[in-house]
């Protein structure tokens, strides 16, 4: 017997179908293996270039950059602590001193 995978418009894994022994498989059928585990949920998509299933919004690239730089996000909540550490204060003012020269 022959297991494939039915896939949605988008090649997501939304079921499996096990066929005869004699039944014909069309060219663009993808064949699985008899015991696949993989949920059939949607969550996984056939990607024809790696002939493998990745789960859905994986490799989807890198975000786009930050609104905020990672030194102000740090700055307005250390400076928005109550009673903050000395090295926090510390922080702060030689950070504020950075942007004064």
């Amino acid at each position: 017997m022959t297991t494939i995978a039915i896939l949605d418009k988008k090649s997501r894994l939304v079921g499996l179908r096990r066929l005869g022994k004699k039944a014909k498989i069309p060219e663009d059928t993808v064949i699985v293996v008899d015991e696949c585990d993989l949920p059939t949920d949607g969550t996984y998509k056939w990607v024809p270039e790696d002939k493998g299933f990745m789960p859905v919004g994986h490799g989807l690239g890198k975000p786009g950059p930050a609104p905020i730089s990672t030194e102000t996000v740090v700055l307005l909540l250390a400076s928005n602590m109550n009673n903050p550490p000395q090295e926090v204060l510390d922080w702060i003012k030689w950070y504020k001193g950075l942007s004064e020269t």
